[in-house]
Order: structure tokens, then sequence, then C-alpha cells
């Protein structure tokens, strides 16, 4: 999977103060948005697939194929292009009751380049019915890698902001992280490739 991060160069400043009357003193800071970016490029695809007994037809001119025929056809096809018939995950379907045929339904993970390869097989009682992009979950050094960009971007805007008025930023009182867990379990997407956004609220301490 392809990671591209970027820092989204909006942001929402605003600068509160507070008065802190039992000491007689004003307590100033500044709360920064920092933002940061990743973009997941999805390599595979889950598509489902039907294969069907095939009933003749004179005028086509096709002959009687059996399910095991279409099947075992299908299953070297796929073989050849290196997926395994173990990699074959049937779909259960509710009821058969009214099929005149027999069909059933799987679902198989492939490669995106593969997928142009297998949707162009001819094979009589095969047909192709959805596809998915497929991505994978990301491990949790991206997510850490997005959050530290995403403090250095809050203090990136800090330090502009206080050298335009004249102070000095001083210690991080808070941060709020909610954006924690947004890059796992992606999976399933009808986008190949999915933007998202890493967001995180610090608070900074303001000196003279």
């Amino acid at each position: 999977m392809k990671i591209m991060k970027s820092i989204i160069l909006s942001t929402i400043i605003f600068i509160s103060f507070c008065v802190n009357s039992s000491a007689q003193s004003t307590e100033r800071f500044i709360r920064i948005i920092g933002n940061a970016k990743t973009e997941s490029v999805a390599d595979k695809l889950m598509i489902v697939l039907s294969l069907s007994e095939v009933e003749p037809n004179e005028y086509r001119k096709i002959p009687y194929r059996s399910y095991d025929e279409v099947y075992k056809e299908f299953v070297q096809n796929i073989e050849g292009l290196g997926y395994l018939e173990k990699n074959l995950t049937p779909i259960f379907a509710q009821s058969k009751k009214y099929q005149k045929t027999r069909t059933e339904s799987y679902n198989l993970l492939i490669e995106a380049k593969d997928y142009g390869k297998i949707s162009d097989l001819k094979i009589e009682g095969f047909k192709l019915t959805s596809s998915k992009y497929y991505h994978s979950s990301n491990d949790d050094s991206i997510e850490e890698s997005l959050a530290l960009e995403a403090i250095r971007d809050a203090e990136r805007k800090a330090k502009s902001l206080c050298d335009k008025i004249d102070k000095k930023l001083g210690k991080i009182l808070n941060i709020e992280d909610t954006s924690s867990g947004c890059c796992n379990n992606l999976g399933e997407q009808k986008k190949q490739v999915i933007s998202k956004a890493y967001k995180v609220t610090i608070t900074f301490e303001l000196l003279d």
C-alpha cells in the first residue's frame, strides 16, 4: 500500500484568556488545531462472481455444460494467474428453491492489476457481478506518524501567530486527540484512493 501524507493548511485558530482569581493573575494560552492527512491507495479488489450450470441453446450453438465443468474451467484459469482454488470463498444464498439451474456465488480477493484478465474470461456460465477495492489495515506506526505530524503542524502555526502578536510560545498545556483509530479497518471501499484526516487540538502556554 502506498501512503502519501500532506499537511492541511486550513486552520482554526483562536486565543483564549482566562483569569485565575485565586492567584490574582491572568493565565494566557493559545489553542491551535493541527492537521495531517494520509492517503490509502488500494492495490487489491474483492470481487463477487457466479458460476452456473449452462442450459443448451441451439440458436447460439451453446451445448449443455454442468456446473462442475464450469467450475473446473474457471479454477484452471485463475490458477494460471497465480490464485488457488482455496482462495474462492463461497457465498451461501438464502434460498435456491426457484433456481432452474445450479448457480453458486463466490468472493475472490485479487490484485487490482488482474481485474481485467479475470473480467475478460470467456467462460460460459461465469459472471462477474460486482467488485470493491480492498484496503489493508494500516499498522500503528502510520497513525503515530500522523499524530506527530499534526502536533508539528499546530506548533508551527502557533509560533507563527506568536511572532505576529509579539509573544513567546510556552509549554504544551493540553492535547486533545479526536482522530485515534482513523486509519484502521478500512476494508472494502468503492474508491481506490481513500483520504483520511488526522486532527489534534493543542493548548500552548502564552508568554510575554
